[in-house]
């Protein structure tokens, strides 16, 4: 019996990176790109990556040079997303344990055991 199929062409799937998903090569880049996803100043950024600069002016000069790359820009803004999608699963997270904090104390009311919600932590005045 004869294959239909196997006379199809086999569709070649090429499977392309999103833009900046991929950790650059250098490493003092890829550090300084992960600093400025997290708000880090561009010259303390800079410094931080290890990239030398006498005065922050020109910290900060080098730095503006460096993100007009395109694979720098891509990157930050990769790393931006992910830093958001990771706060959206831990602030989902933090908010069901909250329920399920109200739901225990909701309990502990009716077997008549008040729990403050509200409790702040003191600081020790006596040291």
């Amino acid at each position: 019996m004869h294959n239909p199929q196997a006379l199809l062409p086999k569709p070649q799937l090429s499977v392309v990176p999103l833009p900046g998903s991929q950790p650059l090569s250098n490493a003092r880049h890829e550090h300084y790109c992960r600093l400025r996803s997290l708000l880090c100043p561009k010259g303390q950024a800079l410094r931080e990556a290890g990239m030398r600069a006498v005065k922050n002016h020109d910290a900060v000069s080098n730095a503006t040079r460096l993100e007009r790359r395109q694979d720098v820009r891509d990157r930050i803004a990769f790393l931006v997303r992910q830093e958001e999608e990771v706060l959206v699963e831990k602030r989902k997270r933090i908010e069901e344990m909250l329920w399920v904090i109200q739901q225990l104390a909701d309990q502990a009311k009716e077997l008549g055991i008040e729990i403050d919600l509200n409790y702040r932590f003191a600081q020790k005045s006596d040291e």
